[in-house]
């Protein structure tokens, strides 16, 4: 039980420095005149790691300044 803890721990904690870099990323590369808040692509794994509703919860805790839209890869 232990072991699975761990891994779910190493797992969050990946993805939330994906996401960080991800959303990084996007923001220093922000330079036209678009309208609407930008929305940044995190490319996901093909897992049930629950990215998709950090991806949710960020968009949300972002007040409308971003969204994230999760892609699935192969």
């Amino acid at each position: 039980m232990a072991v699975s803890m761990a891994r779910h721990r190493l797992r969050y904690r990946t993805a939330a420095a994906a996401l960080v870099v991800t959303v990084m990323a996007g923001l220093a590369g922000c330079g036209g005149a678009d309208s609407g808040p930008p929305t940044l692509m995190w490319y996901i794994n093909p897992d049930s790691g629950g990215q998709e509703e950090i991806a949710r919860r960020c968009t949300e805790a972002a007040g409308g300044r971003y969204r994230i839209d999760v892609a699935l890869l192969p």
